[in-house]
């Protein structure tokens, strides 16, 4: 089956997670992006954020993955919390942020 008995609690617990974490992370994209985008061209960018976010969470996933049988189960989670951190640390400095001061944003119509 490829999965260790000692280790079924453990996966279960990181599916639940990322389940979580994609039914919180989803509803907020669909949020900010309807804020953000400009009215005429609001279904398209839904669209290809939703591509992006999808794309990006499964093949990340697919990445942290292989990388464990290369650094290791422990290295693999070390290399999953840093780049949450700097995920973290890019929201925060956002937060900070003029709105509209971003290279590339669209005002609102």
């Amino acid at each position: 089956m490829g999965v260790f008995v000692g280790w079924v609690v453990p996966m279960v617990a990181g599916v639940a997670m990322v389940s979580a974490a994609f039914s919180l992370g989803q509803p907020s994209l669909f949020s900010v992006v309807s804020d953000l985008a400009v009215i005429k061209i609001r279904g398209v960018v839904t669209g290809f954020a939703t591509l992006g976010f999808l794309t990006c969470g499964s093949a990340c996933s697919a990445v942290l993955g292989g990388l464990t049988s290369v650094v290791g189960a422990h290295g693999g989670l070390i290399v999953l919390a840093l780049v949450c951190c700097g995920g973290l640390a890019l929201a925060l400095w956002s937060l900070g942020r003029e709105p509209g001061t971003a290279a590339g944003t669209c005002a609102r119509e």
